[in-house]
């Protein structure tokens, strides 16, 4: 649940570059739509346009839910790889922008067997998307910036919240055991995360060595190559949770780890009161907080 301000500026943030940017593709999509005449759907290159105005909108409202399902569970890895996917929303907005010149000027130049040009005029649509493309780019990328600003206070701040939310009862050992997946099903996971790499390296192979044509292409391979690369990580993420299986909070909720917690948190509330009749540096105060991360 979001109760902080630095959680609502996060959600914020997201949430205005969806607005904007599908606005502003919006109202450029209905422009292409009234530039193009009906012959030009049966080019492929025809779709490009609006494919990629889709995937932009999809990615931002996608963010939004991320932004506050992170808030709600306070997963402090979780608001991290949202920059880093927002980093690569500002790429491909950046490669949309010269798909829809490759596209623009393949339809002026196209003309149907009758002779019927696919376009209404040469310069109506793109000399109002180049000015458009740009700014969507420009509001990315200043978003991506204002979510890593913001993802570093949130990150102090969640720490602090599952400090305090930390407990050695039985709850925590039943939440525990819940969330601990079967090992055959981590294993159909993992045989199904290693195919997506197969399949994604075979396609970017053909994509890179010519052997597929096909519009987007360069989008095609960036989008397979962030694939590979974030099913790798789950893989090696997924290998290492497997082999800690049989181990969790096993030994810290048995009697003698019970009390080691309780000891270590009474250490810890002991020396956070120190801290408060010493005159030291409130960034200095703050950070004797976090030394238990």
């Amino acid at each position: 649940m979001t109760t902080t301000r630095t959680e609502w500026a996060f959600i914020a943030i997201v949430a205005a570059q969806a607005v904007s940017i599908t606005a502003v593709q919006a109202g450029l999509l209905a422009e292409y739509l009234q530039w193009i005449n009906p012959v030009a759907y049966q080019a492929p290159t025809s779709y490009v346009i609006p494919i990629t105005f889709a995937v932009a909108a999809l990615g931002c409202w996608f963010q939004v839910l991320v932004a506050v399902d992170s808030c709600r569970i306070k997963n402090k890895l979780q608001i991290w790889i949202q920059c880093i996917v927002n980093v690569c929303l500002s790429i491909t907005l950046a490669l949309q922008f010269s798909q829809a010149k490759e596209a623009n000027d393949s339809l002026v130049e196209a003309y149907d067997m009758f002779n019927t040009p696919f376009t209404k005029n040469p310069d109506g649509f793109w000399r109002l998307a180049h000015p458009i493309s740009i700014l969507c780019i420009a509001i990315s990328a200043v978003c991506s910036v204002g979510l890593c600003t913001t993802a570093t206070r949130l990150h102090a701040e969640f720490s602090w919240s599952v400090y305090e939310h930390i407990s050695s009862d039985a709850l925590i050992k039943k939440r525990h055991d819940q969330y601990q997946n079967p090992a055959y099903r981590t294993s159909l996971f993992k045989a199904a995360q290693v195919s997506i790499v197969v399949y994604l390296s075979s396609r970017m192979y053909l994509l890179c060595n010519g052997s597929i044509i096909t519009a987007m292409k360069t989008e095609m391979i960036f989008f397979a190559s962030l694939g590979t690369i974030f099913t790798s990580m789950s893989f090696i993420s997924a290998i290492i949770c497997i082999s800690n299986f049989g181990q969790g909070l096993k030994a810290l909720l048995s009697d003698t780890g019970s009390q080691k917690i309780n000891s270590g948190a009474m250490e810890l509330d002991r020396q956070y009161n120190q801290t408060q009749h010493v005159d030291l540096p409130q960034h200095l105060r703050l950070s004797r907080r976090f030394d238990i991360e």
